[in-house]
């Protein structure tokens, strides 16, 4: 008999097939024809089990049907196709916006664990949640993204702080805890920052990401009224009572930061109501001046920076808080371009990009954002932007 669990699957028999539950938001479909030569298939949540089978047959015949199964895995949010970055992949980890990491020379560094978002917030900048007009998304191995933040710190030798910002909400990640620990333990990790809307973190879960050694919780929260904050995040389920009563069980062990999206004519009484709360808690206060961007949500108009600096100053005159953040950043050494603007290369296409006509290609330890009407495998792209280690081609 064989007898096969692992910590990443769950299992579930649907309509001749077995359903791979994998990482808790992705799930791939295997016929159970696929396991005929190992004889009959018993399926538990935990565990597929072969009566008939030795356990190394087992396994590799399921090792195969993984590397088939992969090809086919789905966002259950989204339902977009997914790819799964591993170590043994191929697929390096810098130079998208979209995931990886981000390192743009300083003290900061973002790590992105993967794609889509349970919000969808009507000024999204990055589009990402259910109504988004993305086709992809992608999500990266905990062990394999630790691995490459290792390697960047031990270049920098320098204190870095850590800001796990996905394109996305990263409580959605299911290594989330364990991605956190093992930055705790990173050498020159000096702070680990988690951007969210804190809408799916129990009490329980805040504790343990806590324990893990989180330091900073970023809570993109935009409305004290329920009625309101489910109206911005678009999102009928959104219960900020919850994050609310979240944020105070925690109060005094992370430094909490209320980090609301400014929407000119929109929200301003909501701002001034989430200063009078974050002052009677004790939280800080970072409020964000809407963007617009081209393929972002822009339900207002972008307010100039000098107008926003006199709102935030008249804020800050009549709450008493300090909403004015000039903090100081400092410059560390970045990885060395492979390639600069302008250069013809040759780069292997390994994906269709997260919009139609983008695609994915990697070169000399990079990923690139390629455009234009190509196919997969090796092409002729040129390098058209290649700020910090992020590459943009055509």
């Amino acid at each position: 008999m064989a007898e096969l669990r692992f910590q990443d699957f769950r299992f579930e028999e649907k309509e001749g097939n077995i359903r791979f539950h994998f990482l808790k938001l992705y799930y791939f479909d295997v016929p159970k024809d696929d396991f005929k030569k190992l004889g009959k298939v018993g399926v538990s949540e935990t565990a597929l089990i072969f009566q008939e089978a030795a356990q190394e047959a087992a396994e590799r015949q399921f090792y195969r049907v993984l590397q088939r199964g992969f090809e086919r895995l789905t966002n259950k949010l989204t339902g977009n196709p997914t790819r799964y970055l591993h170590r043994n992949s191929g697929i390096p980890l810098i130079g998208a916006l979209a995931f990886g990491i981000v390192d743009k020379g300083s003290d900061m560094i973002e790590v992105k664990p993967l794609t889509s978002c349970n919000a969808d917030c009507v000024f999204c900048s990055v589009d990402e949640g259910p109504s988004s007009k993305k086709k992809l998304d992608l999500v990266v191995e905990k062990d394999y993204l630790v691995q490459e933040v290792r390697k960047l710190l031990d270049f920098k030798q320098h204190p870095i702080h850590v800001y796990i910002n996905p394109h996305g909400e990263p409580t959605l990640y299911a290594d989330l805890v364990e991605l956190v620990r093992d930055m705790s333990k990173t050498p020159f990790v000096a702070s680990i920052h988690l951007i969210t809307n804190l809408a799916v973190v129990s009490k329980g879960m805040a504790d343990k990401l806590i324990e893990a050694g989180l330091t900073n919780f970023n809570v993109s929260f935009h409305a004290v009224n329920p009625e309101q904050a489910k109206k911005l995040f678009h999102m009928p389920g959104y219960s900020v009572k919850k994050v609310m009563e979240t944020l105070e069980h925690v109060r005094g062990r992370v430094k909490i930061i209320l980090a609301p999206v400014y929407l000119q004519g929109v929200n301003e009484q909501d701002i001034e109501d989430i200063i009078k709360y974050a002052k009677q808690q004790g939280f800080e206060v970072f409020i964000q001046n809407f963007l617009e961007n081209r393929r972002g949500r822009n339900p207002v108009k972008e307010l100039p920076f000098n107008k926003f600096s006199d709102f935030l100053k008249g804020l800050e005159k009549k709450h008493g808080l300090p909403l004015l953040k000039l903090g100081k950043v400092e410059s560390t050494k970045e990885f060395p371009k492979p390639f600069k603007e302008g250069d013809t290369i040759e780069a292997e296409i390994w994906s269709e990009g997260r919009y139609r006509g983008e695609w994915y290609g990697k070169a000399k330890s990079r990923v690139l954002l390629i455009k234009g009407d190509y196919k997969k495998g090796k092409q002729k792209v040129k390098i058209a932007r290649d700020a910090h280690n992020v590459f943009y081609a055509v």
